[in-house]
């Protein structure tokens, strides 16, 4: 049976949404992949770059509005410098009061003096891993929220920082988009701590 045909649809859309399903619209630039453009055939895509991501990050963006992240402090914990840069980038124009820290002893030591109320934090880092670092930021401050991060093979340790007391977690390669939608339910439930906190 022939698959349906897409009628007056954009071209450069229909692979857009091929390569959103494929998951390969995500924060990180990857070498060229392999992708199907019609049953049986394929051909090669090349990876777009940080800033065409970007642009697409923005479009999704615009029909994704935060409330509860604005009222919250953000911390993003990861070694990874790009990713830093292009979270700082997204985040700050929409607004969200962000910092960031390189490893898990510097968030320790930020957290200490930084009212922060919802965490991101990579699994693999050098020094401290993501699960000690996340039992001890749950320990010293049991209001925050955190959503830890880590890659397709490492689906184990999602499950385990959740068994820690993580509120989620997101695999990488990193879907920008995903990634503030569960910043924003963190920060929902960070709101509700801290309200429940005054009672």
């Amino acid at each position: 049976m022939p698959l349906p045909t897409r009628v007056n649809q954009d071209p450069g859309q229909i692979l857009l949404d091929r390569l959103h399903v494929l998951g390969y619209l995500t924060i990180r630039a990857r070498q060229p992949d392999m992708v199907m453009t019609d049953p049986g055939a394929r051909q090669l895509y090349a990876a777009p770059s940080f800033e065409t991501l970007g642009k697409r990050c923005i479009m999704r963006e615009q029909a994704f509005q935060l409330e509860a992240t604005l009222k919250i402090h953000l911390l993003l914990v990861d070694d990874d410098r790009e990713f830093k840069e292009i979270m700082q980038k997204h985040l700050s124009r929409m607004g969200v009061r962000l910092s960031v820290s390189e490893c898990c002893l510097a968030a320790l030591d930020l957290l200490a003096t930084l009212n922060a109320d919802v965490v991101i934090m990579d699994m693999n880092m050098p020094g401290m891993n993501g699960i000690q670092c996340l039992r001890k930021v749950k320990e010293r401050w049991p209001l925050v929220e955190v959503v830890i991060l880590t890659g397709h093979a490492s689906v184990q340790s999602g499950i385990e920082g959740m068994e820690s007391g993580a509120f989620d977690y997101c695999l990488k390669p990193i879907d920008v988009h995903e990634l503030i939608e569960k910043i924003e339910l963190a920060a929902q439930k960070a709101l509700i701590n801290r309200g429940n906190a005054l009672l």
